[in-house]
């Protein structure tokens, strides 16, 4: 499939439920040039547009114009640093980039919705309203350029990665440990082992 079919049909996919709060997937450029798919539970940091307006279709996903927005967002809430998932997937995304290897940073749920006063505010929603992320992960997968690994954080992601085994491609390699949500203090001593396990890959 060329890249322009395999965007093609993403967007098609995505296009279906494509809504203000809704941020299915990030990379930098077109997922179909990526080899790793780190999977977390849900986006915590609301951006409050529409995910399509950081597509260019020139170029893919302009992950710069994200992280625009995305320190915007920060700034609005009083926050001028990035969250501690945000600081720790951007050490793996130098550990991959170290090994001339892309990403996706994506999760089972697409909707951003906050983690404050220790609830994820996510599960205050029906589970519908959650946007299930599920066709867009089966989508990003296939097109993974070897080497192929997915990484998932945190149980939800962990428990959605044990219901997909027997539907993962015989080449794509998974870590040998759970990985704690990375935002919490525990995930910290994760990162030199997600990062030397990449450069083996």
């Amino acid at each position: 499939m060329t890249t322009t079919d395999y965007t093609n049909e993403l967007k098609q996919i995505i296009k279906e439920s494509s809504r203000p709060g809704e941020r299915p997937f990030v990379c930098d450029g077109y997922p179909n040039e990526c080899h790793v798919m780190i999977v977390g539970t849900n986006p915590a940091t609301p951006l409050n547009t529409e995910w399509r307006d950081s597509w260019k279709p020139d170029y893919g996903f302009d992950y710069n114009l994200f992280v625009a927005k995305y320190a915007n967002a920060r700034v609005k809430k009083g926050k001028n640093r990035p969250s501690k998932t945000r600081q720790r997937l951007n050490l793996i995304r130098d550990c991959l980039r170290e090994v001339k290897l892309e990403c996706i940073e994506t999760n089972v749920y697409a909707r951003e919705a906050e983690f404050k006063d220790r609830q994820n505010q996510l599960w205050k929603f029906k589970a519908d309203e959650r946007y299930p992320n599920d066709k867009v992960l089966d989508f990003l997968i296939k097109g993974l350029q070897p080497p192929k690994a997915l990484i998932p954080h945190g149980g939800v992601a962990t428990n959605w990665l044990a219901t997909q085994r027997s539907k993962l491609p015989d080449d794509i390699r998974t870590p040998d440990c759970k990985i704690p949500q990375l935002g919490k203090r525990e995930a910290v001593k994760y990162i030199d082992y997600i990062c030397e396990w990449v450069k083996n890959l």
